[in-house]
């Protein structure tokens, strides 16, 4: 039976009242009253009472003995009145009551051992006061509820709630707190959900304020301003359910870049994440690499333009995937493999341009598919759809013929077109389905009739592929020879030295220059060579070792032949007479003959191309070798350095190469 009473302030001329028998009432709502105080003996008679509702009043105190006899008492509430403190003596009689409602007073501190002895009590809720500070001494065994939302604490000390070991439910929201000390629920270890809804600062240095909470099942932290560390979450074992919506958190927050590790790697048993209202573009792919157990995950209104490939790729029972409100501009299948287990997808409200035929092919569970408020205009033969619903509406679909087979699905009924009136035809569409609902828009034979335009560029083609293979083929020379190139390019060529070393010539250097030359050859080019090729011993140099007892030219071209190395020292001297030019085309004469590039240029100056002998423009033209000397003395370096790797083998000829 419900009572509602309307009672006076109590003040001194009232009389005491007196015992009375009232009947067993089991609720007594008494709110809204305009008593300051509760006076003694208020409930005498109401032994049977269970729930009494004081609230929206104006009392300012209780009577130590304000509920004696109320030892039935279960339910009270004396919210929104203006209580600053309350007595222990107050709640002693009241041996079975389970919850407490003093939400809205005046409290500035929890005073802790009013509620000791209250062996029954379950629930206890401070919410809406101005309490900055917490009793040291707890001692309520069955408390299973602590709301302590919408009040004044700057931080939570250690040990702040020991003596609670049965609390389940601890919520603080909407507190100014900027520090949690690391064994701030020590004591608390079979405490279940957690709400930190709205911190000032939570997170930074090296804190673990979580350690003591094996136990925790849901841990809320929206609206927060977070910066944890990679420690932050560890030792949260059962940890289902984690809410980090709107915490100021960043890719970089994530993933700690010097251990290379995620912030939430050690949540292995996760299954429900919030991230949405957070800053996440360019998330790193491996911030979620531990969450196999994840089966739902908000990324909504975080901002996210591309989303990573590899982001999504160890979740393998993730069921639920929520990415509305961001700006994704491409999806492909790569960002869903390794999803066996994804049956819903919402993409609301993002700048998706189209849905790729293959998009679903690693998530055979896929069911229903949401992509409202998009840019998609039509949607491929072909597209791995899902089974149950899709959701196109407010998208500039183009109903044009490319559709009609997409419409023939949805006649299956296998798949239902959710919100169908505002899936509407784009102004790209056929003229005549503009604006119409997607289901009513049919193409006809009149409207895909055949393609009058292609049909008339066909001979067009077919001209111009005979042009092009006409073409072809009156160049096939030369497109042969291009191809050739390419083909050196691409794959290079293998090249063949003489088997025979310098040891295996009668000299190993024959150096031919021009009389005027030699003063160059013995104050430069003979020191160097000593320099660079120590092991170079028989080097003839000129006519010096010329064979006696032989003509001149056949002794040139002996010493020629029995060399393994020939060098010209070219100068404009040299190259204007016409025994030095022989020389060389003697030995020209026996390179081509034997097949190896045993010859070398050296030119101690510049010379004009067009005073060159045709010979030796041909032979450079071969791209055969040749050195310019010259006065700078790194370059001089650089010269000995590359004649000196040119000295150690004769390559073979290779006239299939280009010059």
């Amino acid at each position: 039976m419900y009572h509602r009473m309307k009672l006076k302030p109590y003040t001194p001329s009232l009389t005491p009242l007196h015992v009375r028998i009232y009947p067993p009432w089991k609720k007594l709502i008494l709110s809204g009253t305009n008593m300051f105080a509760l006076p003694s003996m208020a409930f005498v008679g109401m032994g049977y009472l269970r729930s009494l509702d004081l609230g929206k009043g104006k009392l300012k105190s209780i009577e130590n003995d304000s509920f004696a006899g109320m030892t039935a008492l279960e339910f009270l509430d004396l919210s929104s009145n203006r209580l600053t403190t309350v007595r222990r003596e107050i709640f002693e009689p009241l041996t079975r009551i389970q919850k407490i409602i003093l939400a809205k007073n005046k409290f500035l501190y929890l005073p802790t051992t009013s509620f000791q002895g209250l062996r029954s009590l379950q629930v206890l809720d401070f919410t809406s006061n101005r309490i900055n500070k917490i009793g040291v001494t707890w001692d309520i065994p069955s408390l299973q509820t602590l709301d302590l939302t919408s009040n004044r604490l700057f931080r939570i000390a250690d040990a702040a709630f020991y003596g609670l070991p049965n609390l389940t439910e601890l919520a603080i929201s909407l507190n100014p707190i900027n520090t949690i000390k690391n064994n701030a629920f020590i004591g608390i270890e079979n405490l279940q959900t957690l709400t930190l809804q709205t911190l000032d600062h939570v997170g930074s240095g090296g804190g673990r304020p979580f350690r003591n909470l094996t136990h925790l099942i849901t841990l809320d932290l929206s609206g927060s301003n977070m910066n944890p560390n990679t420690v932050f979450f560890k030792g949260l074992t059962f940890l289902k359910m984690l809410k980090l919506r709107k915490t100021s958190l960043t890719p970089s927050k994530l993933w700690n870049n010097l251990r290379n590790v995620s912030v939430l790697d050690t949540l292995v048993g996760l299954e429900y994440l919030s991230l949405s209202s957070n800053s996440l573009n360019g998330l790193i792919p491996r911030t979620f690499q531990n969450l196999t157990s994840l089966t739902r995950l908000l990324l909504e209104k975080c901002g996210i333009i591309e989303l990573p490939v590899g982001l999504l790729k160890n979740l393998a029972s993730l069921r639920y995937l929520y990415l509305t409100h961001n700006n994704i501009k491409v999806l492909s299948a790569s960002h869903f493999f390794g999803l066996q287990s994804l049956g819903t997808v919402l993409f609301d409200n993002n700048a998706i341009k189209e849905l790729e035929v293959d998009l679903f092919k690693h998530t055979p569970k896929i069911s229903y598919v949401y992509f409202p408020h998009n840019l998609i205009s039509v949607v491929q033969r072909g597209t791995i759809l899902p089974t149950v619903m899709l959701d196109l509406s407010n998208n500039p679909l183009s109903c044009v013929c490319d559709l009609q087979w997409f419409l023939s699905y949805l006649d299956t009924n296998i798949l239902i077109l959710v919100n169908p009136n505002n899936t509407i035809c784009s102004p790209t569409s056929i003229q005549r389905f503009i604006g119409k609902r997607l289901l009513s828009s049919r193409p006809d034979s009149h409207d895909c009739g055949p393609n009058i335009i292609l049909l008339a560029f066909i001979p067009f083609i077919v001209l111009g592929l005979i042009f092009v293979v006409a073409v072809t083929y009156y160049y096939r020379w030369k497109i042969n020879y291009k191809f050739f190139y390419l083909k050196l390019a691409v794959l290079g060529f293998i090249e063949f030295e003489d088997a025979r070393e310098h040891q295996d010539f009668r000299h190993d250097l024959n150096v031919i220059y021009h009389d005027d030359d030699e003063e160059w050859v013995e104050r430069v080019f003979q020191p160097g060579i000593d320099n660079a090729l120590p092991e170079f011993q028989r080097i003839a140099y000129g006519d010096r070792d010329l064979v006696i007892g032989m003509f001149y030219m056949d002794a040139v071209i002996d010493l020629v032949e029995n060399s393994f190395k020939v060098a010209f020292i070219v100068s404009n001297t040299a190259i204007r007479d016409h025994s030095f030019i022989n020389k060389f085309h003697m030995a020209v004469d026996h390179m081509n003959e034997v097949g190896f590039e045993k010859l070398v240029l050296v030119f101690v100056e510049d010379i004009p191309d067009n005073h060159l002998p045709y010979l030796m423009r041909l032979f450079l033209s071969k791209n055969k070798p040749y050195f310019l000397w010259t006065e700078n003395r790194d370059w001089q370096i650089f010269f000995w350095a590359k004649f000196a790797k040119l000295m150690k083998a004769n390559k073979q000829i290779n006239d299939t190469l280009p010059t």
